[in-house]
């Protein structure tokens, strides 16, 4: 297994916290705005007690795709509204870059809007651990105003571009 790297982000979105909660949560709504997923399904469980496991595809160009799982290992809602997510994902797709990671969202009240925070950290497989970190991405300029209204998928796939703090850990 490869050395963790993570990437931490914050940044502000404008748009209401409950709205923010479901575009992320719900498998349905999640897939049109967060370009590392096409299809994310949910597997059965036997009760809401039971972590949620799910799978993942993500179609990387030239009829290629890349399988794994995860887990939502809880969901965490303060007195203050604030709320908190944590999952873990793994794969053992040959052309997946990542071998196993975890991370979290947390949504914080903001006066105009929701502050989100992310932190995800990735263990890459050892033949391709030599490639360099990933870094800020361009500026992401449709996110500047965006909400929830004017739909989530032109806010999400930006967040990890340098809108807000990003750093490589």
């Amino acid at each position: 297994m490869g050395q963790p790297r993570g990437v931490y982000v914050e940044i502000l979105i404008r748009g209401d916290i409950d709205e923010v909660w479901k575009h992320t949560q719900r498998p349905e709504l999640h897939e049109p705005w967060d370009l590392r997923f096409t299809k994310i399904r949910y597997l059965p469980r036997e009760s809401e007690s039971e972590p949620q496991r799910f799978t993942y595809t993500t179609r990387v160009g030239f009829g290629l795709q890349i399988a794994g799982e995860g887990e939502s290992t809880g969901n965490r809602e303060e007195a203050t509204g604030r709320r908190t997510s944590a999952l873990r994902f793994w794969s053992a797709d040959p052309k997946s870059l990542i071998e196993e990671g975890s991370g979290y969202w947390q949504y914080v009240p903001a006066e105009s809007g929701a502050r989100f925070l992310t932190s995800v950290r990735t263990s890459i497989w050892p033949s391709i651990y030599s490639a360099s970190p990933p870094t800020a991405a361009s500026d992401c300029a449709q996110a500047r105003n965006a909400s929830t209204r004017a739909r989530l998928p032109s806010v999400f796939p930006c967040f990890f571009r340098n809108r807000g703090r990003v750093r490589v850990v």
